[in-house]
């Protein structure tokens, strides 16, 4: 079940990103770029991309990439999500395990005493 759930999912998200409006080759040009570039180098830079391709098979090349842990480049940054990814894990991990001790420290003390008083009012919080 939990196979059929991600394949679901890697569709939705993968065609939910094909149908953004926009060019994706444009996006990554900056406008000054886009001047410099004839019809023709576009066109080349969207077969070295794949996305002059049928959407299936850009879906497994995609998919293909994802399981060989190739999560392509950042548009913003120029670098590989994987290490964007890498670099930002820590501070995500901090704020989670700060997350969990306050609500371990706020809902330990409130389980104790709502079972303590239980029936009351303080019971239903």
């Amino acid at each position: 079940m939990a196979v059929i759930v991600l394949l679901f999912v890697s569709i939705l998200i993968f065609f939910t990103m094909r149908l953004l409006p926009g060019d994706p080759i444009l996006l990554v040009l900056t406008q000054s770029q886009q001047n410099a570039y004839s019809e023709e180098d576009i066109a080349a830079i969207r077969h070295q991309y794949g996305l002059d391709k049928s959407l299936f098979v850009q879906y497994l090349d995609w998919i293909n990439q994802i399981f060989h842990g190739d999560l392509g480049k950042s548009i913003l940054e120029r670098n590989p999500v994987a290490n964007e990814i890498g670099r930002r894990i820590p501070i995500t991990l901090y704020i989670g395990l700060l997350a969990f001790i306050v609500g371990f420290i706020i809902g330990i003390p409130l389980g104790i005493i709502c079972a303590v008083r239980r029936g009351t009012w303080i019971d239903t919080l």
